[in-house]
């Protein structure tokens, strides 16, 4: 193992580690039986403690693609869900962060979906009311042009950072990361896989073990319960109109803070899965939250009340969002082409 030069005890640069092989995260992989005097293998945790560059290095890798990877995704999210969902963003974050991280980032990047919702009604508003014929232009010629040309910039953005699978070099890794970083990338994501993949794979294989693989339809069973609740995104400014708490602008306006909430909501249930290794407790809980809303709302005539449950239903059903996608990218880690086609048809 190479040597570690740095000035400062506390924090060790990936650039500072000298060349030579990376400390093996995987104890798994060992080509040396393991003694009969072993008691256990060690973990990858209790081995990147024992080599702190690891440690150093991947921490490091993490938040260079928190600044990079995750902003372009999130905004390409945003623009995305005002037509449909783009599950291909799922698999590039499930090919790069691992089981203990991909929840909290999954919130993050359905937060844009949910400040999307919020603002897109006064957005909308916005614009029939300021636009509307200037240029002879009709308002929803305009809202076309705004909207389209946000999601033209981001896809040029997208070009230059976001990259395929691990191990490629494509966008962000054939400029901003090194060698070092992207051996880290690589390495921590085969120690993170559920189970270690054959030697030759192919689309037809992925696809195969996909749909033999009972978690999948276990996963699509949830997912279609759940997107059964995201009808009230179409007409839920409807239900705030229905309450009469002022004009259709005071409507537009009293849309957007129950969305807000569940985009923090989500954040925090995130962090809170991530940090304690589990998705199934953390999804019912935030699903109880949404059925208790739902119920409140169903049973009571009280028209502030009714807008009341909407701070309920909403941050219920979308906290357990990103729960449910990345939980699913986890278990279908086996091979990447498993993985985008369990995701695929657990998200259809």
């Amino acid at each position: 193992m190479g040597k570690i030069t740095s000035t400062s005890k506390e924090e060790v640069s990936v650039d500072t580690i000298e060349k030579g092989p990376l400390p093996d995260a995987s104890p798994l992989s060992s080509s040396s039986p393991a003694s009969p005097s072993s008691p256990r293998l060690e973990t990858p945790d209790e081995v990147a403690m024992a080599h702190p560059e690891w440690r150093a290095a991947e921490k490091r890798l993490v938040r260079k693609l928190d600044m990079t990877l995750m902003p372009v995704i999130w905004t390409l999210y945003m623009f995305n869900y005002l037509d449909r969902n783009n599950l291909c963003i799922f698999y590039v974050l499930s090919c790069w962060y691992t089981q203990k991280e991909i929840a909290f980032r999954t919130a993050i990047l359905y937060s844009s979906m949910l400040i999307a919702t919020a603002f897109s009604g006064l957005i909308a508003a916005a614009v029939f009311a300021h636009l509307d014929g200037a240029h002879g232009l009709a308002g929803w010629q305009w809202l076309f042009i705004i909207e389209g040309a946000g999601s033209f910039a981001s896809a040029f953005a997208a070009l230059a950072f976001l990259p395929d699978y691990v191990g490629s070099r494509t966008g962000m890794c054939s400029w901003l990361m090194s060698e070092r970083e992207l051996q880290v990338a690589a390495q921590r994501m085969d120690d993170d896989r559920v189970s270690v993949p054959e030697e030759k794979s192919c689309v037809w294989r992925g696809l195969g073990l996909a749909v033999k693989d009972a978690r999948t339809w276990a996963f699509v069973c949830m997912t279609a319960f759940y997107l059964s609740c995201h009808g009230l995104n179409s007409f839920f400014p409807t239900i705030v109109q229905g309450s009469r708490l002022g004009s259709n602008t005071t409507t537009l306006m009293l849309t957007a803070p129950p969305y807000l909430l569940a985009a923090v909501v989500a954040l925090c249930v995130a962090v809170s899965s991530d940090r304690r290794a589990d998705r199934g407790l953390h999804i019912v809980g935030t699903v109880c939250v949404a059925m208790l809303g739902f119920v409140i709302s169903a049973a009571t005539t009280d028209r502030p009340a009714r807008y009341f449950t909407s701070f309920l239903y909403l941050p219920g059903v979308f906290a357990s969002t990103g729960l449910i996608f990345s939980w699913a990218a986890s278990v279908a880690s086996e091979t990447p082409e498993k993985r985008a086609t369990a995701t695929s048809i657990a998200g259809g």
